[in-house]
This record gives C-alpha cells, sequence and structure tokens, in this order.
C-alpha cells in the first residue's frame, strides 16, 4: 500500500512549497482524492474489485451503486461455492442468434453475458434469471476518500501520476502567471501520459 503521506510530500517538493505556505494539506488531499477519482474514469481496472453479486429477475442487471464500469463476470456461485463459468458474448450476437433471448425461459445460473459500452453500469444475463442466481464478478469500484495518515485507494503504480495530478490542480489556481500556466499545463500532460491517455481520449 503506497501512503498518502508520501504522495503529498513528493507534491510539495515539487511545487517548492515544504511549509505549505501557499497550499494547505487539505488543499492537497482534496485534489488527490480528484485526482483517484479522475483516474479510474480512465482506468476502470485501477480500483477493480471482486463482488459476489445478487442477480434480479430478467436479463437485465445492475452493478452496485459504488461501482460504475463493470470488467468482468466471473463464474457463477452455486451452493455457496464456486461454480460454472460465465463466457462474454456481445449484444448485437446474442440478438442476431435469439431475437427472444430475453423472454426466454430464466434459470438460476447464468451461461453467457453482455454489455453496452453506454451503459457501463448495466451488464444483461443469458438466461434470464429467476432472481435467485448469484455470480462472482469483477467491477470498478468509487475510490473511498483517502486521509492524511492513510493509504490511496488506487492499486500500486499510480502514485506517480496522483502526484503530477496535485501539482497540476494547485498551479492551476495561479494560471494567470505564465510560468504557473506552463508547469500547470506540463504536470497535466505528464498524468495523463503516466496513466496512458491520449489528447483524443481526454477531449471525448
Amino acid at each position: 500500500m503506497i501512503s498518502t503521506a508520501s504522495v503529498l510530500r513528493r507534491a510539495r517538493r515539487q511545487l517548492h512549497d515544504p511549509s505549505a505556505t501557499r497550499w494547505s494539506d487539505d488543499d492537497l488531499l482534496d485534489y488527490l482524492n480528484e485526482g483517484q477519482r479522475q483516474t479510474v474514469i480512465f482506468r476502470p481496472e485501477a480500483n477493480a474489485v471482486l463482488i459476489k453479486h445478487d442477480l434480479v429477475a430478467g436479463a437485465t442487471q445492475r452493478l452496485p451503486d459504488n461501482c460504475h464500469v463493470l470488467i468482468d463476470v466471473l463464474y457463477n456461485i452455486e451452493n455457496g461455492e464456486e461454480g460454472r463459468s460465465v463466457t462474454e458474448v456481445t449484444l448485437p450476437n446474442l440478438d442476431a442468434s435469439l431475437l427472444s433471448w430475453r423472454s426466454e425461459p430464466r434459470s438460476d445460473r447464468s451461461v453467457h453475458f453482455a454489455r453496452n459500452a453506454n451503459t457501463p453500469a448495466v451488464f444483461y444475463v443469458y438466461p434470464p434469471n429467476t432472481g435467485a442466481g448469484t455470480v462472482m464478478l469483477s467491477a470498478s469500484a468509487e475510490p473511498e476518500p483517502t486521509t492524511r495518515d492513510g493509504n490511496l485507494t488506487l492499486r500500486n503504480g499510480f502514485e506517480s501520476a496522483l502526484m503530477h495530478f496535485v501539482c497540476y490542480r494547485c498551479l492551476e489556481e495561479d494560471r494567470e502567471s505564465e510560468p504557473s500556466a506552463q508547469l500547470a499545463s506540463y504536470h497535466e500532460q505528464q498524468y495523463m501520459k503516466m496513466i496512458g491517455v491520449t489528447l483524443a481520449q481526454q477531449e471525448a
């Protein structure tokens, strides 16, 4: 686990503000938590969690409220044990092979799942569920806010990117100053580069 304090110390060194004269610890912490949320939007796997998810009746399923992107549906939970794997299919293929698949007989066990890119928190199971089924799935969860004495919520590997995000947001406050504006732009670009986001993705 990466401590919050270590990221904030690195950011302060970059900002040349070791005594918190310009930016308070609360300022940096707010930007760090904002950076975690922003990172998960671009990189859902940065805060992936495994969940035993109870299905509702029918084909259409929704992730828990604290999750916003489905990553994978792994397998059925049957009698409390790991059961049959659930394989992914595309909605167009499912629709083409079985036009009325949503109204087919329901089952406790899922065979396939499908996702819709336009509704990343919604997925579909086939056959439609009775409402008694449970699956193990992987999803991207909303990051829990960290504290000054805590650890980053995101998995290891994003600490440098988050340090740049904190610097970018701090320096953005002084964009009327040409040097600050240039430094803010530099840190923003470094953040995006480190999380693997292109300019086109950023502007989408």
